[in-house]
């Protein structure tokens, strides 16, 4: 079964796909979709620049829910940037996710970003860089996918918070039930 695992963000998406068996787990994709702000100052309202920069996260999560089929998303659940614009935008961000699950009905788990360090490193106040760190220990393979993209290490957190999101997730009841029923099958 396959789990895409997020971080949404608006100027920064991460994702991250995992191929979960009844024992074991490995990544099988990583990135950040990244938007930027239209270079078109004098004729572009932002609110459409917001329109299109959301469409863009769209379509690249639409290609990869099309291309990986994935049964479940987990993701990081929102945070409350500290203004409002900065909260209107990842809240896009989370419109483009959250309509697209629901048209394809794949279920999402949420997990607060406290949780998803707690999972991954034992601490609900780990640094960037403990995260970091502990995904690339369970699954280096996260970093190919990374340098096969040629994404810069200040955005690479965002595709580690994803994949966190994902193992924080591998222990919840809907992923345990899975897991007992690949073993099921694998045993007939």
């Amino acid at each position: 079964m396959i789990i895409l695992g997020t971080d949404p963000g608006f100027a920064y998406f991460g994702y991250a796909l995992l191929e979960v068996g009844p024992e074991s787990e490995r990544v099988i994709a990583a990135g950040v979709i990244e938007t930027k702000k239209s270079s078109k100052k004098t004729n572009t309202l932002a609110a459409d620049d917001d329109t299109a920069r959301t469409l863009e996260v769209a379509a690249v999560l639409s290609s990869l829910i099309e291309t990986y089929r994935p049964i479940l998303i987990c993701s990081e659940a929102m945070s409350w940037p500290r203004n409002s614009s900065a909260a209107r935008k990842v809240a896009l961000a989370w419109g483009a996710l959250i309509a697209l699950a629901g048209d394809r009905q794949i279920p999402i788990n949420q997990v607060s970003p406290q949780n998803l360090k707690q999972a991954v490193v034992g601490s609900p106040t780990a640094a960037k860089s403990e995260v970091e760190a502990a995904m690339l220990s369970r699954w280096p393979e996260i970093g190919g996918y990374l340098d096969k993209v040629k994404l810069a290490e200040s955005k690479r957190n965002h595709a580690y918070d994803a994949a966190g999101a994902a193992y924080a997730c591998l222990s919840s009841d809907l992923v345990r039930t899975l897991r007992n029923i690949q073993r099921q099958v694998k045993e007939i």
